[in-house]
């Protein structure tokens, strides 16, 4: 399936391969007696030298434990990352705004606390932290997105990260959600959303000098639909509640804001705003819903393919398919043939199957053990 990919680059270049764990979601934590047990069917996924991503709690920095996944996912021919979170509000369905110091402006107390976690972690080479999660969304946010307050938090993070260990740790912004709309202040479904240019616009007028803060840009590349549609459809919609039609007019012609090549439209608004710093973009999140869930599940929107189907749909994201051809001319690019991309964390492997069962790679019991790979998934060639 990727032969012509092996030839033109070589059977030993790096994989581009990652995956998202849920050892804790915000809500769940598994026991960390069945983390290596995840981190082993990550590897099986994603290959010697592919990526793993866990979210780390504000109010859960205990260096000791995490320290299990750090180590774990080393001994598995694994490269750790760090999301730096706030705190979860199941009641409210949301995630907390990060506290402010006494000033009601910097985040300084919170980027020290994050600071001393990941200064107190051992891994070899670098760590790559991201900082945050789709701040665009309310929901994200104590429900409503604050531009200004996300580009202070990530500067005073990032500061801190990078004092103490700067070229060891490697800082990513949290990647925006490219299907939010723009709800000027109207809450739908429960939250108040802004549309992605929007936020970057925002985030540039209140903390200009936020950018040099970031090491490589990070990105949402969800397929259309969102979760259903195959790689090679995209499209350029922005959803606005004043506005009767999505607007549908990209800036050039060509790009596109929705697809597994979404990360262009981010990149070329950054560089109108003067931003043209970011040599590669990580694909912190990507993939396909199924409905081959084990119980019903809350993730059930847009899971309406086979795992079957998500698991070639994956194939042809990163190698191509019948559709591409990389002597011609296309409107997306798989991401293992484009230059511009670093890494592709899928999301993801395996959370409660009651909250992520559309979305999780691994079936699993009630306390996190692995029962094995979905057969859909089981089938994907070892990278």
């Amino acid at each position: 399936m990727h032969t012509a990919w092996q030839e033109h680059y070589g059977k030993d270049a790096p994989t581009k391969w990652g995956i998202h764990l849920l050892l804790d979601d915000g809500e769940i934590q598994w026991p960390t007696e069945v983390w290596d047990d995840h981190l082993a069917y990550a590897r099986r996924l994603v290959g010697e030298g592919g990526y793993v991503l866990q979210l780390v709690r504000l109010g859960d920095l205990d260096a000791e434990k995490w320290q299990i996944y750090i180590d774990r996912a080393i001994a598995h021919g694994l490269k750790p990352m760090i999301r730096l979170a706030s705190n979860s509000d199941p009641r409210n369905e949301r995630w907390t705004a990060p506290p402010k110091d006494a000033n009601g402006e910097t985040y300084h107390a919170v980027a020290q606390e994050f600071a001393r976690f990941v200064s107190s972690l051992s891994y070899p080479g670098v760590l790559y932290v991201t900082v945050g999660n789709e701040p665009n969304r309310g929901d994200e946010w104590g429900g409503t997105p604050k531009p200004a307050e996300y580009a202070q938090l990530l500067l005073d993070v990032s500061s801190a990260l990078h004092a103490d260990g700067r070229g060891k740790v490697l800082v990513l912004n949290g990647a925006l959600d490219q299907y939010a709309p723009h709800t000027h202040g109207v809450a739908i479904n429960g939250f108040e959303a802004m549309e992605a240019h929007a936020f970057l616009d925002a985030m540039n007028e209140a903390v200009p000098s936020v950018w040099d803060s970031i090491d490589i840009w990070a990105s949402h590349a969800y397929p259309m639909g969102p979760f259903q549609e195959p790689p090679n459809s995209s499209e350029f919609r922005i959803d606005d509640v004043y506005l009767d039609e999505p607007w549908r007019s990209p800036p050039v012609p060509g790009l596109t804001n929705r697809g597994i090549n979404s990360y262009r439209s981010e990149l070329y608004h950054l560089n109108r705003l003067g931003v043209n710093r970011f040599e590669k973009v990580f694909i912190t999140e990507s993939g396909w819903r199924h409905r081959d869930t084990q119980v019903a599940s809350r993730d059930s929107a847009g899971a309406t393919i086979s795992a079957d189907r998500a698991a070639s749909n994956l194939i042809g994201a990163f190698y191509g398919d019948g559709t591409w051809d990389r002597y011609s001319a296309n409107s997306w690019t798989p991401w293992m043939w484009d230059p511009d991309v670093q890494g592709v964390v899928l999301f993801a492997l395996g959370g409660a199957p009651n909250k992520w069962g559309h979305t999780n790679y691994l079936d699993l019991d009630d306390r996190g053990q692995v029962l094995g790979l979905k057969p859909g998934f089981a089938a994907l060639p070892k990278q």
